[in-house]
């Protein structure tokens, strides 16, 4: 992920032009992300690191590199045309999920929450 502006002053079509935004909460995601795709691993051009995702993207729309973005947290900054993935998107085979201090079903209101949530996901 990265901005249109970004991509077409830095990288030209060439992910190892870019500086790479990592996040701690995510470490291996480029090794992932470039092991899933057609590129040859080479060393980026330069390299940040922060210690939460949010940051990193947030970093990508400061227009300070390109960022490693997952569907759910980056759909709408995509639909809105804040955020590019010039690349694509690779499905990695992470998922999400909802922690309740009791099991749902005991709760209609924690029930409904995830129904919703679960919707919410799938619509992505």
């Amino acid at each position: 992920m990265c901005t249109q502006d970004y991509w077409e002053k830095h990288s030209q079509e060439d992910l190892f032009n870019a500086n790479w935004l990592h996040s701690r909460t995510r470490p291996n995601a480029w090794d992932d992300w470039i092991s899933m795709s057609d590129l040859e691993k080479e060393s980026p051009k330069s390299e940040q690191h922060f210690d939460h995702f949010f940051y990193a993207l947030q970093a990508a729309q400061d227009k300070l590199g390109v960022a490693i973005g997952s569907t759910p947290l980056v759909s709408d900054d995509l639909e809105k045309q804040r955020l590019i993935a010039p690349l694509g998107m690779e499905k990695t085979g992470y998922s999400y999920a909802a922690l309740t201090l009791n099991n749902p079903q005991q709760d209609p209101r924690t029930k409904a929450f995830c129904d919703w949530l679960r919707e919410q996901v799938n619509q992505i």
